[in-house]
């Protein structure tokens, strides 16, 4: 008997098969073939909602310098705030619109209108960003302005949901403010002291934290940090290198 298949019984045996397995293939083929282009389609759509919301963004940015240029044009604070709060609406746990946040409490204090601004900042903190140096810079700004209307203690409150090692130093520059609004000027010498110390670590100076300090009778030294260009003096005292013998001067030996 033959060891080759006649094509008839090749025909049999390729329908017996797809008979057993042919479901089988058919469905792996179609759940990758949809796992492939649904990935496809969530890139593309990931990218599209990405470009329209820093476009969104640009435009809010736009329109605040319009404002910011006109304070006093209705016109253009009416397009900045439906711009703004089309935004966050839509996209409320973005950067962008923590940031958006951030430019109508600027916009808002600028005008005196602390309440609104403080609100703003408010809203800001209580966003589910994944940039925490925003949210950190949210409950700082937060600080500010509610110190701004005398409220002290909602500030110092505030300043203690700041706990990134990078924003301790601004937050107890902060505390001393208020301390020192508050006549607690020796709890405000020691919240500067704080700051001064972890800047001076970093090598980081900040001359109107030294002088904020100076202005409670504290003395800071000066922070000396290595730069790339040397004082005259130390250039001076490096001994020149020696001169490079030339044809010339060799053959006059």
């Amino acid at each position: 008997m033959s060891t080759y298949l006649s094509d008839e019984e090749q025909i049999d045996r390729f329908k017996g098969f797809l008979k057993t397995y042919g479901n089988a293939i058919v469905t792996g083929i179609l759940v990758a073939l949809i796992i492939f282009f649904g990935w496809q389609y969530w890139q593309k759509k990931q990218a599209v909602e990405r470009f329209n919301l820093a476009t969104q963004y640009q435009q809010v940015v736009d329109s605040s310098k319009r404002l910011a240029a006109a304070p006093d044009n209705q016109t253009a604070r009416t397009q900045y705030f439906s711009q703004a709060d089309a935004l966050v609406k839509a996209n409320t746990d973005s950067a962008q619109a923590l940031q958006t946040h951030f430019l109508s409490a600027k916009i808002a204090a600028a005008k005196g209108d602390y309440a609104i601004a403080e609100k703003q900042l408010l809203a800001a903190t209580k966003s589910n960003v994944k940039d925490q140096g925003l949210k950190q810079l949210a409950w700082l700004r937060l600080a500010y302005m509610q110190m701004a209307q005398g409220k002290h203690d909602a500030a110092l409150s505030s300043l203690k949901q700041v706990n990134d090692a990078a924003f301790l130093p601004s937050a107890n520059e902060a505390k001393g403010d208020i301390l020192v609004q508050k006549n607690d000027l020796a709890g405000a010498k020691a919240a500067y002291q704080a700051a001064w110390d972890a800047l001076a670590k970093r090598e980081e100076p900040r001359q109107l934290l030294q002088v904020k300090l100076e202005s409670l009778g504290v003395q800071v030294p000066e922070l000396k940090i290595d730069g790339p260009i040397r004082p005259a003096s130390e250039t001076n005292s490096i001994p020149a290198a020696p001169a490079v013998p030339t044809a010339q001067s060799g053959s006059g030996a």
